[in-house]
């Protein structure tokens, strides 16, 4: 059996009677075309001609619907691989950029006509699409960027929202979404937002932490203002971890040097070892990395720090040399201190060779 019998014979009930899921023929490009002139607006249509250099340079990028009573495209989803982890515009119009070993999915569009909405074809394309790629690539995501009036429909084919993103299609404002594969789909990580802080106050009070909400509203202020790039993990939708980057640290080592610096990093206890900490260390990396080519950051000394130290020296990070930080000053040794939250020891990390 070949995959457009397979691919057909996964959609269900009157779908699979009267719509075949295949992938793209040669000479359907031009209808690919016409669906994006009638679904999307003048200037995020794409040409003929980039459609075509997709299709003959990306194998398998579009998977269509094709009506079994019209002989005709009546929808599409589209993407190539990568293994970046943010969505660029670039992505569009350029099929070089594609690689068959990356390891995230950018989603182009998905679009079906007017006429023939509302019986499911889109999300039956995006499920089959999905399940194809990963069945054959094994993938650790797929991004899509899209507008906020699409949130809600993506939400319910298994993506997460994510940040802003960094498009400029069509001279509007996007939002990335994201789908995680595998062992991923539980978790997921996204912008710090107002209505997650007292569900963080109230897990850590109940593990018996001496969280207070000023804390949360201090990072998400500093975010609001461009000081910082505030990061909260989500369970199956429940806030359990967090993390900050700041780009140009004002304390330690950093302080005033132009370095990033990782700040207040935490997952509760209930989530721990689920790999929850790893995904927020490696995204507050990556934006760190995009600024600088050193990040900072400081751990406390009591066993209350054990698993973030370890984890730190796993991850490559040193100690900066100059010794232990007592609030935000060095310790002059012999010096007497509490060991309490605020006895830090500052370490770094380069950037990794590409």
């Amino acid at each position: 059996m070949n995959e457009e019998q397979q691919a057909s014979l996964l959609a269900e009930g009157a779908l699979a009677t009267h719509y075949l899921f295949r992938w793209l023929h040669p000479d359907e490009v031009e209808q690919i075309s016409r669906i994006e002139e009638i679904c999307f607006r003048s200037g995020e249509a794409l040409s003929s001609a980039m459609i075509e250099a997709r299709a003959q340079q990306v194998e398998q990028s579009f998977l269509v619907a094709v009506s079994c009573r019209e002989h005709r495209v009546v929808g599409f989803v589209s993407g190539i691989q990568t293994d970046e982890t943010h969505f660029r515009d670039a992505f569009y119009a350029d099929p070089s950029l594609h690689d068959p070993k990356g390891k995230s999915l950018m989603l182009l569009g998905l679009a079906v006509l007017p006429e023939y909405r509302g019986q499911g074809i889109g999300r039956t394309l995006m499920a089959l699409y999905l399940k194809a790629k990963q069945q054959k690539y094994s993938l650790d995501r797929a991004v899509l960027t899209c507008l906020n009036d699409s949130i809600e429909m993506y939400e319910k084919m298994g993506f997460r929202l994510g940040e802003r993103a960094n498009s400029q299609l069509g001279g509007r404002s996007y939002v990335e979404m994201v789908h995680y594969f595998g062992a991923n789909d539980h978790c997921w990580i996204r912008s710090l937002c107002a209505k997650d802080i007292p569900l963080i106050v109230q897990a850590e009070r109940a593990q018996g932490w001496q969280a207070s909400a000023d804390k949360y509203e201090k990072r998400l202020l500093d975010q609001h203002e461009g000081r910082a790039v505030a990061l909260v993990a989500l369970w199956e939708g429940q806030p359990v971890g967090y993390i900050n980057v700041y780009p140009c640290s004002v304390w330690g080592p950093a302080s005033w040097r132009g370095y990033p610096e990782i700040v207040d990093f935490g997952v509760l206890e209930k989530y721990r070892c689920r790999g929850i900490g790893s995904r927020l260390m490696d995204e507050a990396e990556r934006i760190a990395f995009e600024r600088a080519d050193f990040v900072f950051l400081g751990v406390g000394l009591h066993q209350g720090y054990g698993s973030a130290q370890r984890m730190y020296v796993r991850r490559g990070y040193l100690p900066d040399g100059k010794g232990v930080y007592y609030h935000d000053d060095i310790l002059t040794p012999y010096t007497s201190c509490c060991n309490d939250d605020h006895l830090v020891l500052y370490m770094g990390k380069r950037r990794p060779a590409q």
